[in-house]
């Protein structure tokens, strides 16, 4: 049996001896299947080309390479990073029923008008609001004017700092439109 080396010069003597204990296999009579099994678990040294059955991971300059143990020693050893696993987390009652609130109620269709009026009665003016709130003064403006709705979290801090009310529950506005 004839073993062809892919590699230069270099892997020659080592090529030469797999060559050898193939062929002693190939004569002792071990199956071909079972010498090509034996020769795939060699592999070759990223860093001198020598075939060999043991490799090594090792970082050399921040990259990984595959290399032989004679080699290992121009780097430092490669250790996998553990992969991390998704922590199951319990969810609290408090996060559940802010869940179900945001499900049951809705922005008020009025908001615009009941932002302005809020805002009004309280004698400020875009820009005092927006730096009491921390806010810009034309966002709130687009509030005012229904050219941008205010999420919840924004719809929370209106309420708080006008006094209002912004987010209805669904069960009110089907009594009213029952009516």
């Amino acid at each position: 049996m004839k073993v062809e080396c892919c590699w230069p010069v270099s892997c020659l003597l080592t090529c030469k001896v797999a060559e050898q204990l193939i062929n002693k296999l190939y004569l002792s009579g071990v199956p071909e299947s079972s010498i090509q099994a034996m020769s795939i678990s060699q592999f070759y040294c990223e860093l001198c080309g020598r075939q060999t059955s043991e490799k090594k991971a090792v970082v050399i300059d921040g990259s990984i390479f595959n290399v032989c143990l004679s080699c290992s020693k121009h780097g430092k050893p490669y250790k996998a990073a553990p992969v991390a696993q998704k922590k199951k987390t319990v969810q609290s009652k408090r996060h559940d029923n802010k869940i179900t609130m945001a499900d049951e109620t809705i922005l008020s269709p009025q908001f615009p008008a009941l932002i302005r009026e809020a805002r009004m009665k309280k004698g400020l003016t875009h820009e005092q609001l927006g730096a009491r709130m921390l806010e810009k003064a034309g966002l709130l403006r687009k509030f005012e004017t229904g050219a941008l709705k205010p999420d919840e979290a924004m719809a929370k801090k209106l309420e708080r700092f006008l006094g209002i009310k912004l987010y209805t529950s669904i069960s009110d506005d089907s009594a009213k439109d029952a009516e």
